[in-house]
């Protein structure tokens, strides 16, 4: 994403976080509880990258994962490879992660987390929105997939990460979080300020009375300009 009048295509979502990143964390520090230590420079851009390829991954497979299910292991302990048949160990994990979907506020959706017996057990994560049901089973292959294991090892540096105090700053302005999401959403938010973003649809998302005319669009179909605007 470049300054003054030029501008930047991409071609997807990814592509424009990617650039939105780079733009947030310059001269960006990020105190994580009082009287630490700021994290700044190769240290803050390792842990966002990380945070953000998480992120990728998650929405990438909503078919497959309830993306805030997943969002909320992030904040759980690892279940052991020993631990991962064991019933009750399954369920005492399975209830904390209960209580974690349902302390986060979601209009109209609550969650249950039951163990489904078997060999080996696993666990039913149950999501209830406007009534209608949808059920997503976490089984012992899930523990083992590179996806979880890209939960855990981002997990292990985020839990208990965040104290009292922690405050993430850019240039002049600063905000008070409370978790390494809120500080990056804060940082990719001041990022956007000035920039001008528009979106062209592909081929597939137009309306069929918009097929008869030529509108000017890149050749790259779905993708985004992004253009920053100068201050005044």
């Amino acid at each position: 994403m470049k300054k003054g009048k030029s501008e930047n295509y991409v071609k997807d979502d990814v592509e424009l976080n990617q650039i939105l990143l780079r733009t947030a964390l310059e001269g960006a520090s990020l105190v994580v509880r009082d009287s630490s230590v700021p994290m700044q420079d190769g240290a803050l851009e390792t842990l966002a990258r990380k945070y953000m390829d998480f992120q990728n991954a998650v929405h990438k497979s909503p078919r497959r994962y309830d993306s805030h299910v997943l969002e909320q292991m992030l904040h759980l302990p690892e279940i052991g490879i020993a631990d991962r048949e064991d019933p009750e160990k399954l369920t005492t994990w399975g209830a904390q992660l209960e209580k974690m979907l349902n302390d986060v506020p979601q209009a109209g959706r609550h969650y249950t987390v039951t163990l489904q017996p078997g060999t080996p057990p696993h666990l039913v994560v149950t999501r209830v929105e406007h009534g209608n049901a949808v059920e997503k089973h976490l089984h012992r292959e899930f523990f083992n997939s590179s996806e979880y294991r890209r939960i855990t090892d981002l997990s292990r540096t985020l839990v208990g990460l965040f104290g009292v105090g922690a405050i993430v700053r850019r240039g002049d302005n600063e905000q008070t979080v409370g978790s390494f999401k809120e500080a990056i959403n804060w940082l990719l938010d001041e990022a956007r300020r000035g920039q001008t973003i528009q979106r062209y649809k592909g081929l597939g998302e137009m309306n069929p009375s918009s097929c008869g005319t030529r509108p000017s669009i890149p050749k790259r179909a779905g993708s985004c300009r992004c253009a920053s605007r100068m201050p005044t």
